[in-house]
């Protein structure tokens, strides 16, 4: 039997799941080195998960970004990293193929940090000092986009049309259960699905609102050049009539105006005081 998971590596997976890999390597190496073990010792909390995981008592601006590279380090198996990979690796590279590699990776960090943010809130409210870390709520964003680009792929037997809206209700039911204390940052979890759903949605709704501002502006700035020429035409009728000392300061001012707006238009070509 041959499985499929998403068919050839893709540039973007590739480069977190090194990246990933590595930033583990670097904990292990913190936690079992003597010199590397005692730099750990004197950051703050004795540990390198104090400084770059999500911690509130000691939180400093990276940490909404690196603590999605970190991982638990503890146990025999390093199964948060394997869980997050593997489901990284499952699922990111149909989703990387279907967004291309440079939004999948915006879609990707933006999860992240909006998860971090999420986690950040609730624990500023429960005055919770553990720090967090894992690619969790990155990955959460991942797995909501591939089950809005193949809903009818099957996730573990169930189509992800179901599969992805029930572990996020399981994540709601572990967070109002938990009252979001824990191990598990559920509502990290649960901010990382949101933002990918409006990461999808939410662009083509900010695509139309920004078309629609340009024809706007577009139809505003038509708009001012017909009142401009219309005004123009009456004053060069008054200097056709009356002769151009006819004209007042504040006309002569808007036909100078005008006349270095037209150049500014046609590259310095015909301007409207050449009618004078």
């Amino acid at each position: 039997m041959r499985f499929y998971f998403g068919g050839k590596m893709t540039p973007v997976v590739r480069a977190l799941l090194i990246i990933n890999g590595a930033v583990f390597l670097l904990q292990m190496l913190f936690t079992v080195v003597g010199p590397l073990r005692d730099i750990a010792a004197h950051l703050p909390g004795g540990r390198l998960e104090t400084v770059l995981g999500l911690n509130i008592p000691h939180f400093l601006p990276w940490q909404v970004v690196t603590y999605m590279f970190l991982h638990d380090p503890s146990g025999p198996l390093p199964v948060h990293l394997l869980f997050n990979m593997l489901a990284l690796w499952m699922l990111g590279k149909e989703v990387e193929r279907s967004l291309r590699s440079r939004p999948f990776l915006v879609l990707y960090i933006t999860s992240g940090i909006f998860a971090g943010l999420c986690h950040l809130a609730l624990a500023a409210a429960l005055k919770s000092g553990a720090p967090v870390i894992g690619a969790s709520g990155a990955v959460f964003g991942v797995l909501v986009a591939y089950a809005v680009f193949f809903p009818d792929n099957r996730l573990w037997f169930i189509k992800a049309r179901y599969f992805v809206p029930g572990l996020i209700a399981f994540e709601t039911l572990m967070l109002v259960i938990g009252g979001g204390t824990g191990q598990v940052a559920h509502l990290a979890h649960i901010g990382g699905a949101g933002w990918g759903l409006l990461f999808l949605k939410g662009r083509p709704l900010l695509w139309r609102l920004k078309e629609k501002a340009s024809r706007q502006i577009k139809t505003r700035a038509a708009n001012d050049e017909v009142k401009v020429r219309r005004r123009v035409d009456e004053l060069l009728d008054k200097i056709n009539r009356q002769g151009i000392s006819s004209l007042t300061k504040e006309e002569k001012d808007f036909l100078t105006k005008a006349s270095r707006r037209h150049k500014r238009g046609t590259n310095g070509s015909d301007s409207f005081t050449s009618h004078l």
